[in-house]
């Protein structure tokens, strides 16, 4: 378990819509490692963990009716934090509704991250928010007509933060980090993966010429 009964770092809600994309960046997560500098550290989110895994990501649990199946309900329960896919089809999707109103209703709204992957917030043609995330609950746990404080989202569109930054972005949140920090530690990676192919290239031309010299020599006492 990962303390306070949670057995998953994560849930991805989405659209079934945009299982390519929402599969991109659920890998993203369950794969991203934690700088060890920051493994143990207390963030407004906790103990920063060593990953972000084990994550949540599923779409086969859902029965045809309105409500959700009781394991995704149960893995809703058991999850930290919940990052919602956001875009025209998951503001539609009553199955991304209702797992952010059920969310919301355990008391973790400052546990959920949006990330926009397309559609524009507050327009009514191309609303990428769900209802659950752009309303508060009532008393009754229900999504009220009472508006909501505007959810912080990444945004992955090219006139947002761009792909690269939003996840960083999310990363960043659902570790309790300042972005800053997250992105520093992938600029510093970068450079070390451009000095190791530096290198490769290096140690390959040299490998190149050197048996170019080889041969010519063997050809010349040859000759």
């Amino acid at each position: 378990m990962l303390g306070a009964n949670f057995r998953y770092q994560v849930f991805t809600s989405y659209s079934h819509r945009d299982s390519e994309q929402a599969r991109r960046i659920h890998k993203y997560i369950e794969t991203y490692w934690v700088d060890k500098k920051f493994v143990g550290r207390v963030t407004k989110s906790g103990l920063v963990p060593r990953s972000l895994r084990p994550a949540f990501f599923d779409r086969d649990e859902f029965t045809a009716g309105d409500s959700l199946a009781s394991q995704t309900r149960a893995a809703l329960d058991s999850s930290k934090n919940l990052v919602v896919i956001c875009s025209p089809d998951a503001a539609r999707s009553k199955y991304v509704n209702e797992e952010v109103r059920y969310f919301k209703s355990l008391g973790r709204t400052h546990n959920i991250f949006p990330i926009i992957i397309s559609g524009e917030p507050n327009n009514l043609e191309n609303e990428c928010f769900p209802a659950a995330l752009r309303y508060n609950l009532d008393e009754a746990g229900n999504v009220s007509s009472i508006a909501a404080d505007p959810p912080l989202a990444a945004d992955m569109r090219p006139d947002g933060d761009g792909e690269d930054y939003a996840i960083q972005k999310l990363v960043a949140g659902l570790l309790g980090l300042g972005v800053d920090k997250i992105v520093s530690r992938m600029m510093r990676r970068q450079r070390l993966t451009r000095r190791a192919l530096l290198a490769y290239a290096i140690v390959t031309t040299v490998i190149a010429i050197s048996s170019t010299l080889i041969a010519w020599s063997t050809w010349k006492l040859c000759n």
